[in-house]
């Protein structure tokens, strides 16, 4: 049987509050430990196909770039933004190589926040929607509930930043947990938060709203912060259901494969 979180805390809300930034050890603060337990990271890589179909990496590797993003189970789903899962729109050099070849996203990988060592996940696991990618979790046994509720053009929120431990961002960085009450504006599905300076350590981040209920405040997923040339590009999560859509499988070789 899956083991459901709800993630709740006791709530006595002022209008100041929402303009405080607060950054908690996960080891005082509930909130933050039960997020530890749903919060992940996620590693998205991408190719290089020619015309031909051949595919291509970069300095002899399986891949030509990637990134890192943040995920979270949602109803036993892993759900992360498709900035991530689309790293190459914001790679410039590849215009160097001609529009003779195309940039497809090739493997994903997870791991929760403490561990250093990534898994990777199956082709036939990842689906992708307009407004959110999904990773089927097989041996996944704990999840957010997903409690739908009215998205408004302007919502209070909490922003959850994932904080790295080391200087450079690679595979085994571990993170800490941090949050700050504010309010997000939505224009369709990109947005503007009123407080969007979270420090330096800050490299990508959930959103969640609360839902009031008598004495606690479940958290629902709204949306991701991805860092993108040093700005914070916010996108919106909705709880669509899942369409598969079928991806080109190539399996990944060093640089140019004849």
């Amino acid at each position: 049987m899956k083991k459901i979180i709800i993630l709740s805390f006791l709530v006595v809300f002022t209008s100041s509050v929402y303009a405080q930034f607060i950054r908690l050890s996960d080891n005082c603060n509930p909130l933050m430990r039960s997020l530890n337990d749903v919060v992940y990271v996620v590693k998205q890589d991408y190719q290089l196909i020619d015309k031909d179909g051949k595919v291509y990496g970069k300095d002899g590797k399986d891949y030509f770039g990637f990134a890192y993003g943040a995920g979270v189970l949602v109803d036993g789903e892993l759900a992360f933004s498709n900035h991530v899962y689309k790293p190459y729109t914001n790679d410039s050099t590849i215009k160097a190589f001609g529009d003779e070849f195309k940039p497809k996203s090739g493997n994903t990988f997870y791991k929760k926040i403490k561990e250093s060592v990534l898994t990777l996940a199956n082709p036939q696991n990842v689906i992708v929607n307009p407004l959110g990618v999904h990773i089927q979790l097989p041996d996944s046994n704990q999840q957010i509930k997903f409690n739908p509720i009215s998205v408004e053009s302007k919502m209070k929120c909490v922003v959850v930043t994932f904080l790295k431990r080391s200087q450079i961002v690679n595979d085994a960085t571990p993170y800490d947990l941090s949050y700050v009450f504010t309010e997000v504006e939505w224009q369709n599905n990109d947005g503007k938060l009123t407080i969007n300076e979270f420090g330096n350590d800050a490299v990508f981040g959930l959103i969640f709203y609360e839902k009031i209920g008598h004495g606690e405040a479940s958290m629902v997923l709204g949306g991701f912060l991805d860092k993108i040339n040093d700005k914070w590009v916010i996108s919106k999560y909705t709880n669509i259901k899942p369409i598969n859509i079928p991806q080109p499988v190539n399996t990944p070789g060093k640089g140019r494969r004849n």
